[in-house]
């Protein structure tokens, strides 16, 4: 094992535990996009509370966007579920890895670089909008995470297993929006 350092305290780095929290990151189909510009945003964290900063930013942009998309009082009943849905996960998320952050770099605050993508009212348009968003949303965090990992950026397990653990739901949840896709959501004017 090897130890690395962080704001003065010292970490043990397990090899192993790093090739096994790697290994739930192996590609599942079109989920895994290794696109420079998605591999950049990845790359924009230089250290674990960075990336931390920044699935919290990534995070509360989802919710941001859910909130957004709840506002519509005709939306339909299956996107307004997968809405709240995101809300009460991603929230719960963000606690978790502000706990992270609390404990592990007390002090520490650092900027995030996620660029929000439900900053555009026109990403929450309408519920084909919101959702053609979140697939996007969801894919960019599954490459951030996996680049973090892979690249050893992230130092502790627990953090690891979370982001493998949101990698995996967020391929489910891409799997059920395009279920949503194609059965509720119509653009706005389509009949």
């Amino acid at each position: 094992m090897k130890s690395t350092h962080h704001s003065g305290r010292c970490y043990q780095y397990d090899p192993v535990k790093q090739i096994f929290i790697q290994s739930l990151f192996q590609p599942s189909g079109y989920f895994f996009d290794k696109s420079p510009i998605l591999l950049r945003v990845a790359m924009a964290a230089v250290d674990e509370p960075a990336a931390i900063a920044d699935m919290i930013a990534h995070h509360a942009d989802a919710v941001d966007g859910s909130l957004a998309v709840l506002a519509d009082p005709d939306i339909d009943p299956a996107v307004r579920d997968f809405a709240e849905r995101i809300i009460r996960v991603q929230t719960d998320q963000i606690d978790t890895m502000q706990s992270f952050l609390d404990e592990w770099y007390p002090g520490v605050h650092e900027p995030s670089h996620w660029m929000a993508m439900f900053a555009d009212p026109s990403s929450t348009a309408d519920e084909s909008a919101f959702l053609a968003t979140m697939i996007e949303h969801h894919r960019h965090a599954i490459t951030m995470y996996a680049g973090w990992v892979a690249s050893g950026l992230v130092t502790h397990d627990e953090l690891g297993l979370l982001a493998a653990r949101i990698a995996k739901g967020q391929e489910g949840e891409i799997a059920t929006m395009r279920q949503l896709v194609a059965t509720v959501a119509q653009p706005a004017g389509a009949s």
